[in-house]
């Protein structure tokens, strides 16, 4: 991998529109609350008071998602979360072209690490409806610890959880900056395994909540030496390919899979 190959000189760009449903409630906290008539732990809302899935919350699950499949499929990768990377120096992340030509794993390269951007860049996402009744929206739910040597309710450990109720849709909106086919694959991979409940998304999943759906509607793809053809020609507005979706996400599935055969005998 190069510069050109990563961010530092335009290539293409993939804009990625669509929605997610919750099918079940969906917790997503903000910080615990001193307020005694509100929740014990509200979700995160807007100025407004509406809910929104914060576009690093859904990155972190994609990301742990991502990690979890590759592991599974013995290929190397990195874990931010117990600070282990491709290159654990920082000195030798600031060399930028050294740290390029390097041998780095497949989500230090799409999904960032220290010193080096992220190709894949999640907007937060708010409600797809924005006038809907929020009187209807949020629900609470009960929790409470439990005895392991009576194996029932510990006492004064009951608290509550603030949700968002089972069919609320957020607006979903993902741009990559020089993407290969086969990391979009990746990603499409994963997002059908969220489709099918495999991983989940926000806290308290233990407790039944964060099973998503996650649609796709619109593919658009800018290209390099199409901007410099438009140009050249004077064109006035610049139009993105738009992908067909289905076929766009198959392609790109099956460029993940020969990634994978390819680099059988590699650890990433």
């Amino acid at each position: 991998m190069d510069m050109y190959s990563h961010l530092l000189v335009f290539k293409s760009k993939v804009k990625i529109t669509g929605e997610i449903e919750l099918k079940t409630p969906l917790h997503v906290g903000s910080q615990r609350s001193i307020d005694p008539i509100e929740s014990d732990n509200p979700v995160i809302k807007d100025i407004k008071g509406r809910p929104f899935i914060p576009g690093s919350s859904f990155k972190g699950a994609v990301r742990s998602a991502m990690e979890s499949l590759l592991e599974g499929l013995n290929k190397k990768v990195c874990h931010p979360t117990e600070e282990e990377y491709c290159i654990n120096n920082k000195e030798e992340w600031r060399n930028i072209e050294k740290v390029l030509k390097s041998d780095l794993c497949i989500l230090c390269k799409f999904m960032g690490a220290p010193y080096l951007a992220s190709k894949i860049k999640f907007h937060d996402m708010p409600l797809y409806e924005e006038d809907q009744d929020l009187s209807k929206i949020f629900q609470e739910r009960d929790g409470v610890a439990i005895d392991r040597e009576y194996l029932s309710a510990a006492p004064k450990k009951k608290y509550d959880f603030e949700t968002v109720v089972t069919g609320t849709k957020f607006k979903l909106q993902i741009l990559i900056d020089n993407p290969e086919d086969y990391e979009l694959g990746l990603l499409f991979t994963v997002f059908d395994l969220f489709n099918e409940g495999l991983f989940t998304l926000g806290g308290n999943s233990s407790r039944g909540t964060g099973l998503i759906e996650i649609r796709i509607s619109e593919i658009e793809r800018w290209n390099a030496e199409e901007l410099k053809k438009s140009f050249e020609e004077n064109a006035g507005k610049i139009e993105p390919k738009k992908e067909n979706v289905e076929k766009f996400k198959e392609a790109t599935k099956e460029a993940f899979k020969k990634w994978i055969k390819e680099n059988k005998n590699k650890e990433g």
